[in-house]
């Protein structure tokens, strides 16, 4: 099995161009990255060394890679956690214990927040997703709401879920205007959908 290994190294300031990539086996990557960490003494080599060279565990190179970028001020990574650990994480902010729980945010603060997001403070502004991102994101969403999540957070909505939806359509098309807003709306999405 062949590796690309980067001549200079991403972490150096090496680019993802073909003139800075080689094919190694896995050991001749190991012993350029021990050469790369004696002549530059860099963590970065040291950690891909003892990786790939077996000395070193994906999970102890995640971790040292922490402990040396909260060491020199960088802002690394988290340590991976555990799914049991995770799952105790989801459960701490369940319902009532969730900060944001039963919080509701005035017209104002809706608002503030929409302009404090809007144009160039938005992360997304100027970017476009491409059109199989676009089949990935929708078929995904489709996965959720018939197979539910793997956390099983999402699933098909129960009976009582669709009349509380269906109640609380009623009460917001009962204006003709939004009404007709609306399926102007759906009309659109359904032509885009189908020009995909």
């Amino acid at each position: 099995m062949k590796h690309k290994h980067h001549i200079v190294p991403r972490h150096a300031g090496g680019t993802d161009d073909p003139s800075n990539l080689i094919e190694l086996t896995v050991e001749e990557h190991a012993e350029a990255h021990r050469t790369l960490y004696e002549q530059h003494n860099r963590w970065q080599d040291y950690i891909a060394w003892k990786t790939l060279s077996g000395q070193m565990t994906l999970d102890e190179s995640s971790i040292a890679a922490w402990k040396e970028g909260c060491r020199k001020g960088g802002s690394a990574p988290k340590p991976p956690l555990s799914q049991s650990a995770r799952e105790n994480l989801r459960r701490a902010k369940l319902g009532e214990k969730n900060p944001m729980y039963g919080v509701r945010w005035s017209e104002q603060k809706k608002d503030h927040m929409s302009r404090r997001m809007a144009g160039k403070n938005n992360p997304f502004y100027g970017k476009k997703h491409t059109n199989d991102m676009k089949r990935y994101i929708s078929n995904k969403r489709i996965e959720r709401h018939l197979n539910g999540s793997k956390e099983g957070n999402f699933g098909p909505h129960s009976d009582e879920t669709k009349d509380k939806l269906r109640q609380a359509n009623k009460a917001q098309f009962s204006d003709p205007i939004k009404k007709e807003k609306h399926r102007q709306a759906m009309i659109e999405w359904a032509k885009k959908r189908k020009e995909r």
